[in-house]
């Protein structure tokens, strides 16, 4: 089951998320995933969009590859009011045109990207039942 809007969106303590809980920079990693977790909310089909912002949080989408969407990022989703959405080093294969609006903050940490040309067979190669060890 599809859930979208900000229903969808919990606390770890069972409250809703608000707008200004997604606000730049205040969204992490850790309540991106809490809040989008396949297993909880279900999954989306993904030939319609890669990736979304709304409520103003500040998304950076870098160093992706992005393969038969028709809206690879996407600024604003239904009712929700938009939100920023900055793009770059992006493999687009037979894809839509990126949306982007306005800027985000700077990432507080060093990190080191792969090239976006390498993510899908990165990404295929370590998917999947028995890829994962620990």
């Amino acid at each position: 089951m599809e859930r979208r809007g900000p229903a969808a969106r919990e606390r770890p303590d069972g409250t809703l998320l608000d707008c200004a809980d997604l606000a730049d920079p205040g969204y992490t990693l850790d309540g991106y995933l809490a809040a989008y977790d396949p297993a909880v909310w279900g999954r989306v089909d993904p030939s319609r969009y890669g990736i979304a912002t709304t409520c103003g949080a500040g998304v950076l989408v870098e160093g992706n590859s992005f393969e038969n969407l028709t809206d690879p990022t996407h600024v604003g989703e239904g009712s929700s009011p938009t939100g920023n959405l900055v793009e770059r080093s992006n493999l687009y294969v037979n894809s839509g045109a990126p949306q982007t609006a306005g800027s985000v903050a700077a990432i507080p940490y060093a990190y080191t990207l792969d090239a976006a040309s390498t993510v899908k067979a990165t990404v295929t190669a370590g998917a999947g039942t028995g890829k994962i060890s620990g």
